[in-house]
């Protein structure tokens, strides 16, 4: 069977994402911090829903192991001013920790 890992999978486009998969027999993984995510859209659909942030790259780490495919959905919605993270703000380049992990 195919393992599929959606970061920010608990939003709206994540979560219909999902739902098409899993109707079509591909085990789903998520990742998503629920910070602008919705746990409930995702409720019933048999999916593995993983509490954590594409930031950290321990939780990416946990979360790709043993999935076939990854789709990159994170991201920060609606939010006037991106806040800011580990310290790095909006004038500051981001360092992709999370990405590299999927290395």
């Amino acid at each position: 069977m195919t393992r599929v890992l959606i970061t920010g999978g608990a939003g709206f486009v994540g979560s219909n994402l999902a739902r098409d998969l899993t109707a079509d027999g591909v085990e789903v993984r998520i990742l998503d911090d629920l910070s602008a995510a919705r746990d409930r859209y995702v409720e019933g659909l048999g999916a593995d829903l993983r509490h954590g942030s594409v930031t950290d790259p321990a939780s990416v780490r946990r979360a790709v192991k043993g999935v076939d495919a990854v789709v990159h959905l994170a991201a920060m919605s609606g939010r006037r001013e991106a806040p800011a993270v580990r310290g790095h703000g909006p004038q500051r380049p981001f360092p992709l920790r999370g990405v590299e992990a999927l290395r």
